[in-house]
């Protein structure tokens, strides 16, 4: 079984578009989105409607996939932009899809074997069950111990945070970094394959065209689009 492993696409549908084609290529049998198919960027309709059509790819729950699902906090942390960021993103999209959405789980596991378990989610979760806890800003073997120290697997791929990770101490813990967002046209993606009860788990790339993807910020009047441009795509 091969399965493509790719995360926080957030509404770049160029970036999305190349994975699934870059998937298929491959002949993966299955795909999974570790969470945040929407926000950041200007797509968010285009992206959920491919998503949702698309065979054999599996969605976890991410925060921005979340925040329409479920609405945003209600003592809410954002700035007045991030609030009019999200309601921007929201916006776009029909209401029935909140429904299809909310079903996405948070997390996805695959038992190997009788005492090996792989874990897929976006990142680990406060105790509420449904808000991901702070992000480990300088990731170590330790901080990651601690952040999934509820998390029962002995392989666990993971989101959120857009930075390549690999570290290991009695689990393993892997990152494949944003395939959405990041200062180069080109996705960052992973190839995990099982055979005969092993598995090899690599790291892949697939440059894409970005086309107008830059310019459709402007033209869909995106708030908070020199902010994001600057600070999660930077090119």
């Amino acid at each position: 079984m091969k399965i493509g492993i790719f995360t926080d696409i957030h509404a770049n549908l160029p970036a999305l578009e190349k994975s699934l084609q870059f998937f298929e290529k491959e002949g993966c049998d299955q795909i999974i989105h570790i969470g945040d198919m929407i926000g950041i960027g200007p797509y968010p309709k285009e992206c959920l409607e491919l998503a949702f059509t698309y065979p054999n790819l599996e969605c976890v729950m991410g925060n921005h996939d979340y925040y329409f699902a479920h609405g945003l906090p209600d003592k809410n942390w954002m700035s007045e932009e991030e609030i009019a960021h999200q309601n921007w993103t929201h916006d776009q999209l029909k209401d029935e899809l909140k429904e299809e959405v909310a079903k996405w789980p948070f997390q996805i596991d695959i038992q190997l074997k009788d005492d090996y378990k792989i874990s897929f989610l976006h990142y680990a979760l406060k105790e509420n069950g449904w808000d991901f806890k702070s992000i480990a800003k300088d990731p170590d073997e330790k901080s990651m111990d601690e952040v999934f120290a509820e998390v029962d697997a002995n392989l666990i791929l993971f989101g959120h945070h857009h930075i390549y990770h690999y570290f290991k101490t009695q689990k393993e813990y892997f990152n494949p970094g944003s395939a959405g967002c990041w200062n180069k046209p080109i996705a960052r993606l992973a190839i995990l394959q099982l055979k005969e009860g092993e598995l090899d788990l690599k790291r892949v790339f697939s440059p894409y065209k970005d086309g107008d993807l830059m310019k459709a910020f402007d033209d869909r009047k995106v708030p908070s689009r020199d902010f994001i441009r600057k600070v999660f795509i930077n090119r």
